[in-house]
């Protein structure tokens, strides 16, 4: 299921295809967490037609226990476009601070904050994302952006269950919303679908409170990858998030994890797509298979993190997409105690 899940990327190996063992596969029905060597198998409720969602951060499927119904590789006859669809880019302000110097301002801001711990709650989450390999009914949707937003329910034993619907379609212009129309208006309607998962072995290190320390903060972050620079750092902090609701002394400790790495610029200032306004820092990467920037943006005043994004920097590869494109992002919307 970790190479299943990780072969959904859109910026691995050029672009997603099937496997055999997918076409195989008329629902999957229990799932592993692809960062996880835990066999906590889940039982899953489906209650939307065959979808699935591909995401550079691989787990955003897994960690919020995304219901995966494997492909039935169909295509489509309608007329698609030259080139995907994809969000415009974020506009960032150029600074001359050093990465290092801001991620340690905003550390210190962080840990300011209350002491109070959230370990032994009940925490629910909110998310926005959307990724250049969603599909629905089986389809890949290049013609229009579909984004998602997804609810969690996390208990403290790590079982969940989980609800999640697509937003109206998104377009830069008329043309592109009469070349979706054309091609079968694939997320018309909304979509919704849910799901749960079974308690998770709390021994193992990835499912016990994260560290305050950067050391262990990288060691805690780093479990399961079998190599960890710069570009695993980014995937793995934007996948936590998912399902981790931090502290103070937490958020801290990411923010110093980040700032002790080399090759991570302070890319400034940037409002996100939920309209937040935040300090972003980005690195590039090629550990999933093609040069990806992976851009990580947080709250100066608190140190949460509110968006991550990815973008095609050099090479689409056999992907139809302009360079540079966005190829994914996630916006942190709420985390929690229920």
């Amino acid at each position: 299921m970790d190479e299943l899940f990780r072969s959904m990327d859109p910026s691995k190996n050029g672009g997603w295809q099937a496997t055999e063992a997918e076409r195989e596969f008329t629902l999957v029905t229990t799932m592993m967490s692809p960062h996880s060597n835990v066999p906590s198998e889940a039982t899953v409720t489906v209650t939307a037609p065959r979808r699935r969602w591909g995401l550079g951060l691989s787990a955003v499927a897994a960690m919020t226990v995304c219901a995966f119904a494997a492909v039935n590789v169909l295509g489509s006859n309608a007329p698609q476009p030259a080139l995907a669809v994809t969000p415009a880019a974020l506009h960032y302000s150029t600074s001359g601070k050093s990465a290092k110097t801001v991620l340690e301002e905003v550390a210190r801001s962080a840990e300011a904050g209350s002491r109070e711990s959230v370990d032994g709650q009940d925490l629910y989450f909110k998310h926005e994302m959307w990724a250049l390999s969603t599909r629905i009914d089986g389809v890949q949707v290049t013609s229009a952006i579909i984004p998602e937003v997804r609810e969690t329910w996390r208990k403290p034993d790590g079982s969940a269950k989980w609800k999640a619907k697509t937003k109206a379609p998104v377009f830069e212009n008329d043309a592109q919303r009469r070349v979706w129309e054309g091609s079968g208006s694939a997320g018309k309607t909304p979509e919704t679908w849910s799901g749960t998962s079974d308690p998770a072995d709390m021994s193992q290190l990835r499912n016990k409170p994260a560290p305050i320390d950067p050391a262990g903060m990288t060691r805690w972050l780093s479990v399961n990858y079998e190599s960890f620079g710069p570009g695993q750092l980014f995937d793995s902090i934007s996948e936590r998030n998912l399902s981790s609701l931090f502290s103070p002394q937490q958020r801290a400790a990411v923010l110093r994890v980040l700032a002790d790495t080399e090759g991570i610029a302070y890319r400034g200032e940037a409002t996100d797509r939920a309209g937040r306004p935040g300090v972003s820092f980005s690195v590039d990467s090629d550990y999933g298979g093609l040069p990806v920037k992976h851009t990580l943006i947080f709250d100066a005043r608190n140190g949460k993190l509110l968006a991550y994004e990815e973008e095609l920097t050099t090479s689409a590869g056999s992907l139809n997409v302009s360079v540079p494109s966005v190829i994914l992002y996630v916006n942190y919307l709420e985390a929690r105690p229920q």
